[in-house]
Protein backbone atom coordinates (compact mmCIF):
# COMPACT_ATOMS: atom_id res chain seq x y z
CA UNK A 1 0.00 0.00 0.00
CA UNK A 2 1.38 3.39 -1.00
CA UNK A 3 1.83 6.14 1.55
CA UNK A 4 -0.85 8.84 1.17
CA UNK A 5 1.81 11.53 1.66
CA UNK A 6 4.07 10.21 -1.08
CA UNK A 7 3.09 12.90 -3.60
CA UNK A 8 3.01 15.87 -1.21
CA UNK A 9 5.33 18.61 -2.49
CA UNK A 10 4.66 21.35 0.06
CA UNK A 11 3.34 21.71 3.58
CA UNK A 12 1.98 24.92 5.05
CA UNK A 13 3.89 26.05 8.12
CA UNK A 14 0.70 27.19 9.89
CA UNK A 15 -0.46 23.54 9.92
CA UNK A 16 2.67 22.09 11.52
CA UNK A 17 4.16 24.96 13.56
CA UNK A 18 1.63 27.79 14.03
CA UNK A 19 3.77 29.37 16.78
CA UNK A 20 6.50 30.10 14.18
CA UNK A 21 4.01 31.92 11.95
CA UNK A 22 2.57 33.90 14.87
CA UNK A 23 5.91 35.05 16.31
CA UNK A 24 7.52 38.20 14.98
CA UNK A 25 10.52 38.77 17.29
CA UNK A 26 13.26 36.23 17.58
CA UNK A 27 16.47 36.40 19.59
CA UNK A 28 18.18 33.61 17.65
CA UNK A 29 20.61 33.99 14.82
CA UNK A 30 20.28 32.20 11.52
CA UNK A 31 22.05 28.83 11.71
CA UNK A 32 25.48 28.91 10.08
CA UNK A 33 25.80 32.72 10.11
CA UNK A 34 27.01 33.27 13.69
CA UNK A 35 30.51 34.68 14.07
CA UNK A 36 31.88 35.78 17.46
CA UNK A 37 32.47 39.54 17.88
CA UNK A 38 30.48 40.41 14.75
CA UNK A 39 27.00 41.79 14.23
CA UNK A 40 24.80 38.68 13.85
CA UNK A 41 21.91 38.34 11.42
CA UNK A 42 18.75 37.75 13.47
CA UNK A 43 15.69 35.79 12.36
CA UNK A 44 12.73 37.98 11.38
CA UNK A 45 10.41 35.27 10.07
CA UNK A 46 9.86 32.08 8.14
CA UNK A 47 8.41 31.21 4.75
CA UNK A 48 4.76 30.13 4.86
CA UNK A 49 5.53 26.91 2.99
CA UNK A 50 7.84 23.97 3.63
CA UNK A 51 9.03 22.28 0.46
CA UNK A 52 9.12 18.48 0.70
CA UNK A 53 12.19 17.21 -1.12
CA UNK A 54 11.75 14.13 -3.27
CA UNK A 55 14.16 11.70 -1.67
CA UNK A 56 13.68 8.53 0.33
CA UNK A 57 13.51 10.24 3.75
CA UNK A 58 11.33 13.13 2.45
CA UNK A 59 13.23 15.99 4.17
CA UNK A 60 11.65 19.44 4.40
CA UNK A 61 13.24 22.70 3.29
CA UNK A 62 12.40 25.71 5.46
CA UNK A 63 13.28 29.22 4.29
CA UNK A 64 14.35 31.61 7.07
CA UNK A 65 14.30 35.40 6.61
CA UNK A 66 16.95 37.54 8.31
CA UNK A 67 17.03 41.16 9.45
CA UNK A 68 19.58 41.86 6.71
CA UNK A 69 16.83 41.51 4.09
CA UNK A 70 18.02 38.13 2.81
Amino acid sequence: MKDSFENVKKIYLKNVAPFLVASKKYKSTIPGLYEPNKNCVKITGFSNELMVLQSKQRPRKLIIFGDDGK
